[in-house]
């Protein structure tokens, strides 16, 4: 519902078309059904932004096999899936920008947070791939590599006093 009336929001305030995709991107042939339903409707896309991302706050050890591949699935492989999904339209376009949201953590590491700095630390090695690989069709890659930010993911794993620490 939420995303419904932001949707209806942006299209009254700014008088747009806003069209709502609502699909596991852990899943490749949902992402592969919602860009062809985009595409369809669009022709093309312009920008894509890969901004997915869980974590499993807590020492390696006890990180499942089911668990590393949830976040594996949906902070990595989500990418490639859109990716590969949307770029024979950029690339017939010769023109397009994709936009992968990393984190910090994917440069450094974090403790009891592996998993989530092993996908963040791919999303940064396929975007410097892909951005040459995709430079001659004129489709610019990049990452947006994020600090910690107050969102509804690390509210869940940390406390205020735990956020202060980062913050600082």
């Amino acid at each position: 519902d939420a995303i419904h009336d932001l949707a209806d929001s942006l299209a009254e305030e700014y008088g747009i078309s806003v069209s709502v995709y609502i699909f596991d991107v852990a899943d490749h042939n949902a992402v592969s059904s919602a860009a062809e339903d985009f595409l369809r409707e669009y022709g093309h896309i312009d920008v894509l932004i890969n901004n997915a991302g869980i974590s499993y706050v807590g020492l390696f050890t006890d990180l499942t096999y089911e668990e590393w591949n949830r976040i594996v699935n949906v902070n990595l492989s989500s990418s490639f899936y859109t990716a590969k999904a949307f770029l024979p339209s950029m690339v017939e376009k010769k023109s397009g920008d994709i936009i992968n949201i990393s984190s910090m953590w994917g440069s450094m590491g974090a403790s009891c947070e592996v998993a989530y700095s092993a996908t963040k630390g791919g999303i940064n090695a396929m975007t410097r791939a892909l951005g040459k690989e995709l430079a001659p069709s004129n489709i610019r890659v990049n990452a947006i590599s994020c600090g910690v930010i107050d969102t509804d993911m690390n509210r869940d794993h940390f406390t205020d006093e735990d956020m202060d620490a980062l913050c600082q």
